[in-house]
């Protein structure tokens, strides 16, 4: 009997070793085809008084140089000799006057190379002021305008502008322009009440404007309520700091957010304001959501940039909805071809999705993720503030994008290190990419933000798709995402047909052993001839007959490619 519970005892220990052994090896670009720099934190020119730390949320290429406005300061690179300088109040106090901060968002002016920076309301005219850059000259300048109807100016957000880049050769510079919105606050007496908006179109050339009022009855708006949909204006229907946040389409509408549940749209052509609750969109398929600014992103068609529709990513479960042909689609997201960010892995190490999507390449979007569960594990911050999910809208697909460790020339570190901060040892860092551009010369630009808590605050990663090499493998990850694993096994028990589905994201499955296996570790039944495998899909389908000479009891469905080894333990004619 002893013999029997030290035998039983290791073979149960053998099955925990394979079903907890996993692969080294996750995809990986060529790490050739990178170029990192760590950008400044603090600004060199603050006073002793004003320790400034910046935040980088997103940044321009124009001409020779890349500019990124990092709240007291916007540092240029010189892309040529990769020197990068400050702009800052303390160095240009003639140019920043009266800002003590600006925005993290740059609006480039359609057909010029003029950037526009906003730097803040000015309440007393009902203007705001903002900084411009046009070949290299740095001025500052006043848009805006008071409305006689209410009386503070609480804020001036650029809304958008219109035509995009790619979509300039399809017009003309008469047809630029700019959609910026007023945030109004009212007084009754000595009260000051909730706030009115309107939207106002600006040419960027002559400056004449056009302003729209948004009327309460095709937006409801509650007297004296914060939770009106157009009380935030700068969080919700801004887009300072995202690059998506707000969108002007072909057929001059704009796309806004509100206050987390609504979607509106202007149109231009009727000056109507349309408002969907996003619960109402859902609600057939029984889902409920919150929205974000940047959660609005546009599908473009590059065939037909016509056919681009508005679109939001709503979470795993809700998937994407898109406007087209006048009522809004859904569609379900499949990630499963994403070897970082499947079910399971997700689970287990706390990678989390974030919701705002950049456009990619032709019919393909980005994905960045972040990791907050283990504040202690650099290992996984590191690999998810590397990671994208690249998801190609067409197919219907999912790939990994993983930005080498060995494309930091051992200073990985720049994406963890975490700043001492009194009170707070051990947090959870969300470090993710925040902003990604098509650059001049072919290759792509990709802003990888860093919070509060870390010792650097950005990094720019330039990516060069000449130079990549891959689907290459590396050993970067020891443990951590496994190439083969069980999504499920069903019946269990079973009596007549096992069937089985095992993710795998080997490159060669010729060396693929499957079989049964009873508790003495012997192999009872091949399955080698029982699978198929649906590579769109990284996906083994198992179906075996299990023949009636196999005894009722406890078994182990085993998968292995000689270095790894995944078992599940199956129940056959128990209780049946």
């Amino acid at each position: 009997m002893k013999k029997i519970l030290i035998f039983l005892t290791r073979i149960t220990l053998t099955c925990i070793m394979l079903f907890c052994s996993v692969s080294a090896d996750v995809y990986s670009q060529t790490a050739g085809a990178f170029e990192v720099i760590v950008l400044p934190t603090k600004n060199d020119s603050a006073t002793p008084a004003e320790e400034r730390v910046n935040y980088y949320y997103s940044f321009h290429q124009c001409n020779d140089s890349t500019y990124f406005p990092a709240l007291y300061s916007i540092f240029i690179r010189n892309d040529k000799t990769g020197e990068i300088t400050e702009h800052s109040k303390y160095k240009f106090p003639e140019v920043w006057e009266d800002m003590s901060c600006i925005k993290t968002k740059i609006t480039p002016q359609p057909y010029s190379n003029k950037l526009w920076i906003y730097g803040g309301a000015m309440s007393d005219i009902g203007s705001a002021k903002f900084i411009t850059i046009e070949d290299g000259v740095f001025k500052r300048e006043i848009i805006g305008e008071k409305y006689e109807k209410w009386d503070t100016l609480r804020d001036v957000t650029r809304v958008a502008s219109f035509p995009r880049k790619e979509w300039e050769q399809h017009y003309t510079e008469k047809d630029a322009c700019f959609y910026y919105m007023n945030h109004y606050m009212y007084y009754v007496g000595s009260d000051l009440h909730v706030a009115k908006n309107t939207i106002t179109k600006m040419s960027p050339t002559s400056q004449e404007k056009v302003v729209y009022e948004i009327i309460d009855t095709i937006t409801p708006m509650e007297e004296n309520s914060w939770e009106s949909p157009f009380a935030w204006t700068t969080g919700y229907l801004g887009d300072e700091y995202w690059d998506n946040a707000s969108i002007v389409m072909p057929d001059s509408t704009v796309w806004m957010v509100a206050n987390t549940k609504h979607i509106v749209k202007f149109d231009d052509k009727t000056k109507e304001f349309s408002n969907w609750h996003v619960d109402s969109i859902l609600s057939p398929f029984d889902i409920v959501a919150t929205l974000s600014s940047s959660q609005l992103f546009l599908m473009r068609d590059d065939e037909n940039y016509r056919n681009s529709k508005v679109s939001l990513f709503l979470g795993e479960k809700a998937g994407i909805i898109s406007w087209d042909n006048g009522k809004w689609n859904r569609e379900e997201v499949d990630f499963s071809g994403s070897k970082t960010f499947t079910e399971a892995p997700e689970k287990k190490h706390g990678f989390e999705l974030i919701q705002t999507p950049f456009y990619w390449g032709k019919d393909e979007i980005a994905f960045p993720i972040a990791h907050s569960k283990n504040a202690e594990n650099t290992v996984l911050q590191s690999l998810s503030a590397r990671t994208l999910i690249i998801y190609n809208y067409k197919t219907k697909k999912a790939r990994d994008f993983i930005i080498p460790v060995e494309a930091f020339n051992g200073n990985e570190d720049v994406l963890t290190k975490s700043r001492p901060i009194q009170g707070y040892d051990k947090v959870s860092k969300r470090n993710f990419t925040r902003c990604i551009k098509e650059l001049n010369d072919g290759c792509k630009g990709i802003l990888i933000a860093l919070d509060g808590f870390c010792e650097y605050r950005g990094v720019y990663v330039i990516y060069d798709p000449e130079k990549d090499e891959s689907n290459s493998i590396s050993n970067e990850v020891d443990g951590i995402l496994p190439n083969l694993w069980f999504k499920k096994v069903y019946p269990n028990p079973v009596k007549h047909t096992l069937n089985a589905e095992v993710w795998c994201f080997l490159r060669d499955i010729s060396d693929l052993d499957l079989g049964l296996y009873n508790f003495m570790g012997q192999k009872i039944l091949n399955l080698n001839n029982d699978f198929e495998y649906d590579a769109a899909n990284r996906l083994i389908r198992i179906t075996a007959k299990i023949p009636q000479d196999i005894s009722a009891g406890l078994y182990f469905l085993n998968i292995n490619n000689g270095s790894e080894h995944k078992t599940q333990a199956v129940a056959i004619g128990i209780g049946m």
